[in-house]
């Protein structure tokens, strides 16, 4: 009687092999594999899942199939997809395979956001053997690029123990998330440093945009120092400052009123040959006006003029800040007319920061006079 219960129950049942047969066959033949797919989901186990996703015969010809089903899985309410992270690991290879990076990227990116605070994938990824290049380095990546810096960092330090290379864009990923996740804090640029120096010894070729990085994280500790050194030792990997190194240092020696160094950056940013942009010349602007050298600022303006350089709003609007800040009210309204003569047509900032100045030099009669006028210049 009970064995022939359970044979009974056996043939109701499908077992996992008659399973796994199935959905490859809805997968690589069948005109409707979304409705075909939908009553088996629910007899579907993690098991079966994760062996249809490890198949080779639709590794080889089957990648969108694959995909396709990893989403069904995924909107299904009848199988939680992201209750392990096996399935998505025995997707990857055909993805990355067939070079479906930025879908691999993207269903990554969606189990990372579910995944904390246990983070079950990393775990994975962190102590399971023989894991693929590929699969590393998109990890690596996307952990960084998701503001998970710490975890990217474990993951590089366990490619770097296998003398597995990450490749450059991965490595930028890496050193930018580690400068922007803890702006302020010495450890992260120091570690950005451990790990570039890391990058040199596996073999990777830096090039300007990785330079630039730790440019900007040396910056933000006020380590003038450091940042020089980086952009010095640009030579050595066959690469040279551009318009974003040299202005990253200016910007931050403009901020510490260090005009003397500003001057020494130009002066070596004019001997390499890269001409300043219009953010350069807005960098000076405003460093100027910040310590109220008006003058000085002005002749920067100028200078953008003479090298063909239209001033924008934001140049405007950092004069006409400056002006204000010095009680030369007047005369920053007076710059709306050559704003205007430029087709630099004034904002919100360039009528309010006048308005601001006068009230704070002078009485509030004064500043209804200036409204009105400023009413009156704009509708004639």
């Amino acid at each position: 009687m009970s064995t022939t219960t359970t044979t009974s129950d056996a043939a109701a049942v499908p077992s996992e092999t008659q399973l796994l047969k199935t959905v490859t066959t809805i997968l690589t033949s069948h005109e409707d594999p979304l409705g075909a797919l939908k009553p088996l989901i629910p007899k579907l186990s993690l098991p079966t899942v994760v062996s249809v996703f490890s198949s080779t015969q639709l590794h080889r010809t089957h990648s969108a199939a694959l995909l396709s089903f990893f989403h069904i899985l995924h909107n299904s309410p009848h199988f939680s997809i992201s209750s392990s992270p096996e399935p998505l690991l025995a997707i990857f290879p055909p993805l990355l395979v067939h070079r479906r990076y930025s879908s691999a990227r993207s269903l990554l990116c969606s189990f990372i956001s579910s995944d904390h605070p246990c983070h079950s994938l990393h775990q994975l990824l962190l102590h399971r053997p023989r894991l693929p290049q590929p699969l590393l380095d998109t990890s690596l990546s996307t952990y960084a690029l998701s503001d998970h810096s710490d975890l990217a960092f474990q993951l590089f330090n366990k490619m770097k123990r296998l003398r597995i290379k990450p490749n450059l864009l991965t490595c930028r990923s890496l050193l930018s998330s580690l400068v922007r996740h803890h702006p302020q804090s010495s450890h992260s640029i120091n570690l950005s440093k451990q790990v570039f120096n890391d990058f040199i010894k596996l073999g990777i070729t830096p090039n300007t945009t990785t330079f630039n990085i730790l440019i900007h994280g040396s910056c933000l500790h006020n380590n003038f120092n450091d940042a020089l050194t980086f952009m010095n030792q640009m030579t050595d990997f066959a690469c040279s400052p551009d318009n974003v190194t040299y202005n990253t240092i200016l910007d931050a020696l403009c901020r510490k009123g260090q005009l003397t160094k500003v001057r020494e950056v130009l002066l070596e940013m004019k001997g390499s040959a890269v001409s300043p942009n219009r953010n350069t010349y807005n960098i000076l602007v405003h460093g100027y006006c910040r310590l109220r050298w008006l003058k000085e600022a002005a002749k920067v303006v100028e200078l953008m003029r003479a090298n063909s350089m239209v001033p924008d709003i934001w140049t405007y609007n950092t004069i006409v800040r400056g002006l204000c800040d010095e009680g030369k009210v007047k005369e920053a309204i007076r710059l709306r007319a050559e704003m205007e003569s430029l087709r630099v047509m004034p904002d919100e900032v360039t009528y309010n920061t006048p308005i601001d100045g006068s009230f704070q030099w002078r009485g509030s009669a004064e500043v209804f006079e200036l409204v009105e006028e400023m009413r009156k210049g704009e509708s004639s």
